[in-house]
Order: C-alpha cells, then structure tokens, then sequence
C-alpha cells in the first residue's frame, strides 16, 4: 500500500515537513518558500507509485517463472 508521505516525497523530492494526519491540511513545510501540493497532484503521485510496485511485482514474478519456481514454490521456501 502506497502511503501518502511516499506520494508526498515523490511530489516534493529532498524537502522536509510535518504532517499531522496524512492529509494535506496537517501538512506544513520547514521552508515556509515551497508550495503545498494539490490533492491531484498527491492522487497522481499515489498512482505512479501503485505502478511502479505493479511492474517491480511482475518483473520478480517473470525472473521467478524463467527459474521455474512458482509463488507456491516461494511460499513453500518461506518467501
């Protein structure tokens, strides 16, 4: 699950903030210079990243099935 500080970090790359409840409005940024993002902004980011994950899930899947384990054989393993 992609949490909304990894969809605020993406957006708004090496900043440092505090956020009180993971939501835009308890967000403030230690440099008062850089603009709050958008909800769209952080939905969009949120959806980057739940692709990413996708594509790194299927690349691992592939290399294990060329290998000729299954997920089941990976369960079995403890992974």
């Amino acid at each position: 699950m992609i949490r909304f500080e990894d969809a605020l970090d993406k957006v708004r790359p090496n900043t440092e903030w505090l956020c009180y409840g993971a939501t835009l409005e308890g967000l403030t940024f230690m440099d008062a210079s850089i603009v709050k993002p958008t909800q769209d902004e952080i939905d969009q980011a949120i959806s980057e990243l739940e692709q990413e994950a996708l594509a790194k899930k299927d690349a691992a899947q592939a290399k294990f099935a060329a290998l000729g384990l299954s997920v089941d054989d990976l369960r079995a393993l403890g992974l």
